[in-house]
């Protein structure tokens, strides 16, 4: 298992064309340290935890919601999480297969 790539998150997006794919990283980038401060989990057994495929749905989600809503706001409002996201979150923070624990390869995020 690998982490999620610019390929894979344009490919779920349906995004063709290479002009975007820094913003693309920075938005990988940022979900990943995201979802680590919101669920406090670094792990998934043995495996950093941006390798678990959970976790890469998350990541795939909020990249197509950050995406699409580059300006962060719509009519009015800053764009919230998909739905699907959080319950991800909780399932990622309530569960005992994800650990707190880094392991070797884990992202340093401070």
């Amino acid at each position: 298992m690998a982490a999620l790539t610019v390929a894979d998150a344009k490919a779920y997006l349906r995004v063709t064309g290479s002009d975007d794919d820094g913003i693309f990283g920075g938005l990988i980038e940022s979900s990943k340290i995201q979802l680590i401060v919101q669920t406090g989990k670094h792990s998934a057994g043995n495996l950093p935890i941006e390798e678990n495929e959970l976790f890469k749905t998350a990541q795939k989600q909020m990249v197509g919601q950050a995406y699409s809503n580059r300006e962060g706001v719509v009519n009015g409002a800053v764009a919230d999480l998909p739905h699907s996201v959080n319950i991800i979150i909780e399932v990622i923070k309530n569960t005992d297969a994800f650990s707190v624990e880094e392991v070797a390869d884990a992202p340093d995020i401070e």
